[in-house]
């Protein structure tokens, strides 16, 4: 064997060796697929596809009870109806997330929650219900 196939031998034989399989569950890695694929859409302005990837990431995450997953799909979701201008869409969106978020991890995304909601109620000319939402989120600054 000449030296150039010694070392193509020995370039593959560490190569095997410094790969990792991913021995987490079939369905975590699937509902991680799924939820990439879905923001490489939604990227691309794919929004239907990127809707179905979601979607399947929602379904995968429910059913291992996995709040983060859920939260994250719906986070998204919201996003992407919000995309396409279906308001009706991204207030059920985030009222479904705000319900895990306040469950689970409220102070991540809670502030990301309003901001959306309040960017719907602009989007809608509806003034009156953006101020309440975004107040909160505005830093205070002293006159000293």
């Amino acid at each position: 064997m000449n030296k150039a196939g010694i070392i193509f031998l020995l370039l593959l034989l560490l190569n095997g060796c410094a790969s990792v399989s991913d021995t987490r569950p079939e369905i975590i890695r699937k509902s991680e697929y799924y939820l990439e694929h879905g923001v490489t859409a939604f990227g691309n302005s794919d929004y239907v596809m990127a809707a179905e990837f979601f979607n399947k990431a929602l379904a995968h995450y429910r059913s291992i009870d996995d709040s983060h997953g859920i939260l994250l799909s719906l986070i998204n979701l919201a996003e992407t109806a919000m995309a396409t201008g279906n308001a009706q869409a991204v207030i059920q969106r985030l009222e479904q997330a705000e319900s895990v978020a306040r469950r689970s991890q409220p102070s991540r995304y809670l502030d990301r929650i309003q901001l959306m909601r309040a960017q719907v109620y602009w989007r809608e000319h509806d003034e009156q219900r953006v101020m309440p939402l975004l107040t909160p989120l505005l830093p205070e600054f002293s006159a000293e």
